[in-house]
């Protein structure tokens, strides 16, 4: 809006990012875990993803810039189905305790 923002918490049950683990290239989608955490999940099975790997925003879809740091994997193990890799994420801050933040506008300018 012009004079203020709605954010949405990484945390957030309905949050989805599109998310990248730059040391392995593997793809997933960083899903909010009840206002707790994150999970990437939807990790291709080929994919390798590792504890201690970090995890930025993708850049796909154009809601967020590439690169972007989320966080770091943690206990990477199977979606229940077995279809997909996935790993809790852990937050290189916390959020609960942030009292300001910078806001994204647009794309930076050559």
């Amino acid at each position: 809006f012009p004079m203020s923002s709605r954010v949405m918490l990484v945390s957030d049950p309905e949050s989805r990012i599109n998310a990248i683990v730059p040391d392995t290239d593997a793809r997933g989608i960083v899903k909010g875990e009840h206002g707790l955490g994150a999970m990437l999940d939807m990790v291709l099975q080929a994919d390798t993803i590792r504890a201690g790997d970090t995890v930025t925003t993708s850049g796909l879809g154009g809601d967020m810039p590439e690169g972007l740091l989320i966080g770091t994997l943690q206990d990477p193990g199977f979606s229940p189905d077995r279809l997909f890799r996935r790993s809790a994420v852990v937050f290189p801050v916390r959020y609960d305790r942030l009292r300001y933040a910078f806001v994204i506008t647009g794309p930076a300018k050559p």
